[in-house]
């Protein structure tokens, strides 16, 4: 039994040394770590240094000396998404806030859009306020906000009367296009006028055309009727005449036959006086008498 106890206290005593010692071994290498990267920082070999610090950061990542010191390096590296982080992990002090903010301002300067670069100014301003809320003498926080105040109020400023000029330029393309739209409106509206015009000018025309069709109908069948009745007239004079002649051609005709009847009757009267004549003169000169059946001439 007291073997087992002198063995266990044995065991617990050496798992207490080993604990100790690897305690001491890590911290022995953080703080390496930090010394060396300080060495490299001070010769400005910020790379080397930050490479360094970042070892100790493997570590221990939650070193704030050690993550404030890799925030300094990567910061002058113009690293500045692993400055951030690491400053935020260094606890409250002046360079985190006046870094950080100079961060964001920096990066304001090298953009183009406005209103990404007032984002950026904004951002830089929020650190620089946080900083001089807890160090209120510090003097490079203050000026580094007026600074960076100033411009982003010049760049608020350029995108209000940006603003303002594209929403009058809006307004004079509404009005214009308005005012387009009324021409197109009123040109329309002419155009339909001087179409219902013209419609009713054919219209017209046409009510004309067809009244003068009618007209000349009329006066067509006017000239027909009296046509025809002067054809009538005409006829009936002509049948007049016709029978005038016929009654005079028949007046003629007995006219004639009258005449032929007086020429006929004279002729017989003179051939009967000359045959009286040559019958006086025959029984004159010639007292026989014609024979009888046997005669020449059969009397």
């Amino acid at each position: 039994m007291r073997k087992i106890l002198l063995l266990s206290g044995l065991f617990t005593v050496i798992l207490l040394s080993m604990s100790l010692t690897g305690f001491t071994d890590k911290d022995d290498s953080v703080k390496e770590a930090m010394w060396l990267g300080n060495q490299k920082y001070e010769l400005g070999a910020f790379d080397e240094a930050l490479k360094l610090y970042e070892s100790g950061l493997e570590i221990n990542p939650d070193d704030g000396p050690l993550n404030f010191n890799a925030a300094q390096a990567a910061y002058l590296l113009g690293e500045y998404s692993k400055a951030e982080e690491y400053y935020g992990k260094s606890g409250d002090n002046i360079e985190r806030f006046l870094n950080v903010g100079n961060i964001y301002a920096a990066l304001g300067d090298s953009l183009d859009e406005n209103e990404q670069k007032l984002q950026c100014y904004l951002q830089a301003l929020k650190y620089y306020q946080e900083g001089i809320i807890m160090f209120p003498q510090n003097v490079p926080l203050k000026f580094n906000y007026e600074i960076v105040k100033g411009k982003a109020d010049d760049i608020s400023s350029d995108m209000d009367q940006q603003d303002s000029d594209s929403q009058d330029n809006d307004e004079s393309d509404s009005d214009d296009s308005q005012e387009q739209n009324e021409q197109e409106q009123e040109g329309q509206e002419q155009d339909n006028q001087e179409q219902d015009g013209q419609e009713q000018d054919s219209q017209e025309q046409d009510s004309q055309e067809q009244d003068s069709q009618e007209q000349d109908g009329q006066e067509q069948e006017g000239q027909e009727q009296d046509n025809q009745e002067q054809e009538g007239q005409e006829q009936e004079q002509a049948q007049g005449q016709e029978q005038e002649e016929g009654e005079e051609d028949g007046q003629d005709a007995n006219s004639l036959e009258e005449n032929e009847i007086d020429l006929d009757m004279e002729a017989i009267e003179r051939i009967l006086k000359m045959l009286e004549i040559q019958e006086e003169e025959s029984l004159k000169n010639n007292q026989e008498v014609v024979g009888g059946k046997n005669g020449k001439n059969g009397w």
